[in-house]
């Protein structure tokens, strides 16, 4: 059975064990007479000896697991790669500093962004022939 089986068995065992306790407490303060109690508690204990048998025949039923063998290494193209990535992404990084603090400084002196804080216009006296 899947897993889904499974763990919807387990809830179930849960379900049960948890409506054991509350009805000791409901008897315990005098919620629920002693018959009712009684049926109730059959009730409870049957559905968690279904469910507790039926995922006891889940186990039965699994094969044995394979032992582990040692942990796979990477292969040296593999880390290269992850290497390579990693190098990229914090170039990126600092380059995007950069041209956000470029920008920044530009916005101070007022200038649009991306361009240089150098002149690029100078005053001078027309040339004359």
């Amino acid at each position: 059975m899947s897993r889904t089986e499974r763990l919807r068995l387990e809830e179930a065992v849960s379900q049960a064990d948890r409506d054991l306790e509350e009805l000791a407490v409901q008897v315990a303060d005098g919620e629920i007479d002693a018959v009712t109690a009684a049926r109730l508690r059959e009730a409870y204990h049957r559905e968690r000896s279904e469910a507790a048998a039926r995922l006891a025949g889940l186990d039965a039923d699994r094969p044995p697991a394979e032992p582990e063998g040692p942990p796979m290494r990477r292969s040296r193209g593999r880390a290269l790669v992850g290497g390579l990535v990693i190098v990229l992404a914090i170039a990126v990084a600092v380059g995007l500093v950069g041209r956000l603090a470029e920008d920044r400084d530009a916005a101070c002196r007022g200038s649009p962004p991306g361009t240089s804080s150098i002149p690029t216009t100078t005053r001078t006296r027309p040339w004359r022939r």
